[in-house]
């Protein structure tokens, strides 16, 4: 038995690591991205019980079968490029509640799936060339007091304005990484959305000084940007926020 689902397993490209049965998972190694492990435990105390759940930028469905084993009573996946090896392997073998589409956040209606609890956007925003819109779509496609979940890419050579470096080309990151927001840059756009930001984790600790602070910001201002964000003096990070949707106060 376990020889047959080894040999299934091998038809297809999995990207995430996803444990099938006892000692067999759909890839031998992590991928490249360090940080699927990191949320895990981040999230792990969260409330899933009977809520919806959006997943954004699904792949093979790590977070989803995530939410579904944690009670989650409905679970969407959405993706540009949908996994094959989800939808006809991993989500029959699992007897699997989770639904995935082909679809494009940006083409994501609330006719289409309705409003959700908690939304996951993990790794997705820093390859979009309008991050705003996809935030926003997001609050568009949540319940009130609903919660979003964002991983993504971030940049800290400046941190005392709120900054938003959009690569043209020669990304600091793989090429499609494009939209690479500054700490204030993240939190200042969720708050103008109505978002309030419950937590937000660095999986990358550096202990700065405020002198030390002082002087890179101060740096910044002299050196050409074009060099300051080349790739050797390119300082990045990874994040996990989570921002719930304020409720709306209701009109007299």
């Amino acid at each position: 038995m376990n020889e047959i689902l080894k040999e299934k397993i091998k038809q297809y490209n999995f990207y995430h690591r996803i444990k099938v049965e006892e000692n067999i998972y759909t890839r031998d190694f992590e991928n490249e991205h360090f940080s699927h492990r990191k949320i895990e435990e981040r999230i792990s105390k969260l409330d899933f019980q009977n809520k919806r759940v959006l997943d954004i930028g699904c792949r093979d469905g790590f977070f989803s079968f995530y939410a579904e084993k944690k009670g989650a009573k409905e679970i969407i996946g959405i993706d540009n490029n949908i996994s094959k090896g989800a939808i006809e392997f991993l989500i029959p073998h699992f007897n699997s509640r989770v639904k995935m589409y082909k679809k494009n956040l940006y083409d994501v209606d609330i006719k289409d799936f309705g409003k959700f609890d908690i939304i996951f956007f993990f790794g997705v925003l820093y390859h979009l060339r309008d991050p705003f819109t996809a935030i926003k779509k997001c609050s568009d496609l949540l319940s009130d007091s609903g919660l979003l979940l964002i991983e993504t890419a971030t940049f800290e050579n400046i941190e005392s304005i709120p900054l938003v470096y959009i690569p043209v080309k020669d990304s600091p990151l793989e090429e499609t990484s494009c939209s690479l927001f500054n700490e204030n840059g993240i939190t200042t756009t969720l708050s103008s959305l109505d978002f309030e930001i419950l937590s937000f984790d660095k999986f990358i600790t550096r202990r700065l000084s405020l002198l030390k602070k002082f002087i890179k910001n101060f740096f910044w201002l002299f050196f050409n940007i074009r060099k300051f964000f080349n790739v050797k003096t390119f300082i990045g990070n990874r994040i996990l926020i989570i921002a719930k949707k304020k409720k709306k106060k209701k009109k007299n």
